[in-house]
Order: C-alpha cells, then structure tokens, then sequence
C-alpha cells in the first residue's frame, strides 16, 4: 500500500505531466517526429533543463537499440506505447514520454490522446 506521501508525490508528478500533455509543443514535435521518421512509434523526451528545446523525438526503436540508455528505460519502452495498457489500443496516437524535472523528479508514461485539430494540435 502507497503512503500518504507517495500518493501526493505520484499525483503531483501527474498533473505536472498533464501540464506538458496540454502544452502543444509535446504535439508539435510528435507530428513533426511522425512526419520525418515515417512511424509514430515514438518515444518523446522533455527535459527541462535543457537550454534549446526540451521536448525531443527519437523512434522506439532506435532508442531501445542505443547502448548508453539504462535497462530501465529500455525494460519500460520495450513495447510500443499503444500496446502499454488495453484502453491504448484504441488510441489514434500513442507514444512514449519520458519528463525529467530541473528539481530531480522523473517520470515515464504512455500518452494517448486522439486528434482534435490539424497534425500540431492535438
């Protein structure tokens, strides 16, 4: 069972990670990540402390394939993000995100969501 604690912990790692979601920049990269490497098996990274943009693209694929990414990372991406959990499935875009926080904080987790607008938007 979860303390306290660490239940407001994960649900403020959550609404932080909903913030990035609602920030369309996640999207932008996404569509323009799509767009280049011709598959939305994608695995998105933000980091925060990043002085250019924090928001950066790689395919799945070649991520897992790269010999300097922890196990863990691997472990968790080792399957596209749309088949993560069932409700994924039936999602229009499925990809991974990884958000590392300027105060140490981390998280990874599948994001789906479905298209409202143009590729950009989401």
């Amino acid at each position: 069972m979860m303390s306290d604690e660490n239940e407001r912990r994960q649900r403020a790692l959550a609404g932080r990670v909903n913030v990035l979601i609602d920030n369309h920049r996640v999207f932008e990269v996404f569509w323009q990540a799509a767009d280049h490497f011709n598959t939305t098996d994608l695995v998105l990274v933000f980091d925060e402390a990043a002085e250019v943009d924090p928001v950066t693209a790689y395919t799945r694929e070649a991520l897992i394939s790269r010999p300097d990414i922890p196990d863990s990372m691997r472990r968790k991406i080792c399957e596209p993000a749309r088949d993560a959990a069932r409700s994924l499935h039936y999602a229009p875009i499925a990809f991974w995100l990884f958000a590392y926080f300027s105060d140490g904080e981390a998280v990874c987790t599948a994001v789906s969501a479905k298209p409202t607008a143009a590729p950009g938007h989401a």
